[in-house]
């Protein structure tokens, strides 16, 4: 009868070898005699038959609804003879008395015998209430007897003290094993900050390895186990990579804890997890009480931590500004390097905005120049863009940063600093007209220019009018470039908005070079512009400057722009006109006789000015001449983007005009119904800059024209 019960206790442990050594924690995969783990010893007995027992690095994970224990106990023979390590077990208690069932670590499982004088861990995992604590539990050593009742002798109890604890004091290390391998774990840096309801916690540890072979890390599991003893999942936010002897590897976990927590007690639990038994394996723990905390409610530099290391944030200027049927709001974002000796990437970084603590605006971030990493002591700028309804109202927004937790595509976004909420927004910055407006040299945009309106101009049809200003931009940087894109509105002082187009000049501009901007608008006819100002911006698409083909669909950096008064008058003769770039010079007008129509003659010189570049797409000059009783009965167009075309310049019969000298010549029909008389017309001859095919008159001056019948003798 013995010998059947213990063919069926063999039976039942060979089973439970093979069940459990499908999948073995790396913590728990040591050589014969290492421990898994380098701890003081908790606890001691002397058994039976010289064989002694220590418990040394017993842990505890709280997880859903029960706590994972994990021990170890280095059994010592000091008797002559080899004794069987399977004829003794291990069972768990609480304070309660409680017991709990403990199963031996896979790896353990082929240890079966113990030679005279020699020692063996045997790692041991249960599963106990959700809400013992390591202080009150103990571990019996038992010994199967099967002359005993219930073939049990007890050796004693192993039992944890009440100071213990467990966990490695702050600053502290723990030795952890990964095969063979040891690598010694620490925490090196803890850093937290408040963000509405939660805190956002970052914690550095680093892995030494003080072992003699590379080694990849397993896939640890992370918790922050707050004085409630409540756990909270946090994740790594490095790739895993090969550890090299005598190498240490740093890596960030971060995650959130909810702001209800107190923040007294806090404590770092690792893990492993095991395929085998189903659950997470505790291997480590550490006290966390030097924690550097980011006060939430201020704008000044706020400490966070990504992937790449340890930065702070600071918001700067937050406006909202006018697109289509939205509205926009941007913000930028100083991102600060505050180490001596080392340069850290640019982080990359998502965001949204929060109104009034609830409803979440999507966003892009933009880092507008070409910096790849950040210098010691230095910065970067970033911005971020939103839109919200042109109608939303709120009372409070606050604006949280965050990053991907990895590099997978699927990755999930966790925030890593939130600022303050912010009520109120400003009103963007404004230049007086005439003053220039110069983008800064911190980051806040690729290229650095100044701008300044020079003129506004109407342009008068006969339903609406087209209104232009002429913004002049000097390239301040030290080679070439294109020019920013620009997004630009019309606004008056009561809130109307007019959408613009903007002509631009194609090719780079050198250093210190010039452009002219058109930025036009088209508004109801004889409307009130005294209240008529400039909002621009740098055109963004996505989360880029817009360049090339693309299309804006925001935009960044605005400022407003107040408008000169328009030049009206009119000259009175036409001997000279400006369309900008281009001064054209009227004379030698010779309006003589033609037989039975009226001839036109003018003489015309056009430079051009080469201080800045434009765009003179859709303009045209226009000559008219009106009679008397302003019927017009001649008209010619040129269009301006040709005067400097390739052609030749010179006499050209009046189909064209060039740069350099010409002449015009036009034959006008003489619709008198006199036509056995010499006619005489008297009109005027007007000159306009026409624009997307609405004009500005820019001169005028009387002119007569006659023609003559040639009269036939009688016969």
């Amino acid at each position: 009868m013995k010998k059947r019960i213990g063919l069926q206790i063999t039976h039942l442990a060979l089973t439970t070898t093979l069940v459990f050594t499908l999948a073995v924690p790396s913590a728990w995969a040591s050589s014969e005699g290492s421990a898994p783990n380098l701890i003081t010893e908790v606890a001691s007995l002397a058994g039976q038959d010289s064989v002694s027992f220590v418990l040394k690095n017993i842990r505890l994970l709280p997880q859903k609804g029960n706590s994972t224990v994990a021990f170890t106990v280095t059994v010592k023979n000091d008797s002559s003879g080899s004794i069987v390590l399977s004829d003794y077990m291990a069972r768990l208690k609480d304070a309660s008395g409680k017991t709990y069932l403990t199963r031996i670590a896979p790896q353990d499982k082929t240890k079966r015998r113990l030679a005279a004088n020699a020692t063996q861990d045997i790692t041991y995992y249960a599963q106990a209430d959700g809400k013992v604590n390591l202080n009150g539990l103990s571990v019996e050593i038992i010994k199967w007897d099967f002359s005993k009742p219930k073939y049990e002798a007890s050796q004693g109890a192993l039992t944890v003290p009440e100071n213990f604890t467990g966990v490695a004091a702050d600053g502290g290390s723990e030795a952890v094993f990964i095969g063979d391998t040891m690598i010694q774990m620490s925490v090196s840096k803890f850093h937290m900050v408040k963000s509405g309801e939660s805190y956002i916690s970052n914690l550095f540890i680093d892995l030494d390895n003080r072992g003699h072979a590379a080694v990849i890390p397993p896939e640890y599991q992370f918790f922050i186990r707050t004085k409630d003893g409540s756990t909270y999942p946090i994740s790594r936010r490095d790739e895993l990579q090969s550890i090299n002897p005598n190498t240490t590897v740093k890596w960030r976990l971060a995650g959130l804890i909810p702001a209800s927590v107190s923040l007294e007690g806090w404590q770092l639990l690792v893990a492993e997890h095991s395929e085998a038994a189903k659950l997470n394996v505790p291997i480590a723990a550490f006290e966390l009480a030097g924690v550097e905390q980011s006060a939430e409610g201020t704008d000044k530099q706020l400490m966070f931590c990504t992937n790449s290391g340890m930065y702070k944030g600071e918001q700067g200027s937050m406006y909202r500004v006018p697109w289509e049927d939205q509205d926009v709001i941007t913000t930028n974002v100083t991102i600060y390097n505050d180490d001596k000796n080392h340069s850290l990437p640019v982080p990359k970084l998502e965001a949204y905005y929060v109104l009034d603590g609830k409803a979440k605006v999507k966003v892009n971030v933009i880092q507008t120049s070409r910096t790849l990493e950040i210098a010691p002591e230095g910065s970067e700028t970033l911005q971020v863009v939103g839109k919200i309804p042109i109608d939303q109202q709120f009372k409070t927004i606050k604006l949280v940063l965050q990053e991907k937790a990895s590099s997978a595509v699927d990755a999930k976004s966790v925030d890593v600093l939130a600022f303050s909420d912010r009520s109120g927004l400003p009103r963007i910055p404004f230049y007086r007209a005439g003053d220039i407006y110069k983008t800064t040299k911190n980051g806040l945009s690729v290229r650095h220019a100044s701008y300044v309106v020079n003129a506004v101009n109407r342009y008068m049809g006969t339903h609406s009018e087209i209104f232009a200003a002429q913004v002049e931009v000097e390239n301040l940087e030290k080679r070439p470039t294109n020019l920013s894109q620009i997004v630009a509105y019309l606004r008056t002082e009561e809130g109307e908005v007019f959408p613009t187009q903007v002509s631009v000049a194609k090719g780079k501009v050198g250093p210190r070079g010039k452009a002219i901007l058109e930025i036009w608008s088209e508004i109801p006819l004889g409307y009130i512009t005294s209240s008529l100002h400039l909002v621009l911006g740098d055109a963004v698409t996505g989360d880029k400057l817009t360049e090339g083909e693309a299309v804006a669909d925001s935009y960044i950096n605005p400022v407003g722009m107040w408008l000169p008064d328009e030049k009206t008058a009119v000259a009175k003769d036409i001997k000279q006109v400006d369309i900008y770039p281009y001064t054209i010079k009227f004379n030698n007008l010779d309006t003589g006789s033609k037989v039975h129509d009226f001839s036109f003659k003018l003489d015309y010189e056009i430079a051009k000015s080469k201080l800045a570049q434009v765009s003179t797409e859709g303009h045209n000059l226009v000559i008219s001449i009106e009679d008397e009783s302003r019927f017009n009965f001649f008209e010619k167009s040129y269009n301006v983007n040709e005067f400097d075309s390739p052609a030749s310049s010179g006499k050209d019969g009046g189909s064209v005009m060039k740069v350099g000298k010409g002449q015009l010549s036009f034959t006008i029909p003489n619709t008198s119904t006199f036509m056995n008389e010499d006619t005489y017309k008297s009109g005027t001859i007007k000159i306009y800059d026409e624009f997307q095919g609405k004009r500005k008159l820019l001169a005028t001056q009387k002119i007569t024209l006659f023609s003559i019948i040639e009269k036939k003798g009688n016969n």
